[in-house]
Formats: structure tokens, sequence, C-alpha cells
């Protein structure tokens, strides 16, 4: 994930950053200069915003958790949907696909 988005921070400031990478409970950013701690409103165009906490900070790269954690709908775009429940419920070792109950 490379997607453009802007942090607002809690002193009023406003950096242009870039995701690198998001999970549910957090994400990288890069492209603006964070500390430890720094609290911020992330806004990604067409996902909307969430607040996050700075846990990791260096030179221009940050790390932060999100106030509340995110859910799957939040973070997948729709069209993307199926593929990550095939993902899910896919056994990389045996090249199968487990039905509801886990079972091939």
């Amino acid at each position: 994930m490379h997607s453009p988005a802007l942090a607002f921070r809690s002193d009023g400031r406003r950096s242009e950053v870039t995701v690198r990478n998001m999970s549910l409970s957090g994400l990288q950013i890069d492209g603006a200069q964070f500390a430890d701690e720094d609290e911020f409103r992330l806004v990604i165009p067409k996902r909307g915003d969430i607040n996050a906490r700075v846990r990791w900070a260096s030179a221009d790269r940050a790390g932060a958790r999100f106030d509340e954690a995110l859910v799957l709908n939040d973070v997948v775009p729709p069209r993307d949907r199926y593929v990550v429940r095939r993902v899910r419920n896919y056994n990389f070792t045996s090249g199968r696909t487990f039905g509801k109950r886990g079972s091939v």
C-alpha cells in the first residue's frame, strides 16, 4: 500500500505523508518527522480518517498505533474483500482452501 494522506497534528501542523503499510491496529508512514508519542489525525482520501499515536520514529518514517482498532471493511476496499476472505481460509502448506469449519 502506498497511499498519500494528510496528518493533522495536535499542535495544528499539517503534514503530507505516504502510508506504507497498514494493519487493523496501526500503520507505517513516510514523509514527515514525528516524535514518539505524537498524536495526530490521519486523513486518507476515499478511506476516511482515524486518530493515532506515534509508537516509534526515525528520520522521515514513523510507526503509529490507532486509538481504536479498525475493522476489515475500513482497511480493504470492497473490490478486494473477496480475495482477503479466500486468503484467510487458505492453507499455505497444503495448498487447499478450508471450509467454514476449518476442515478441508
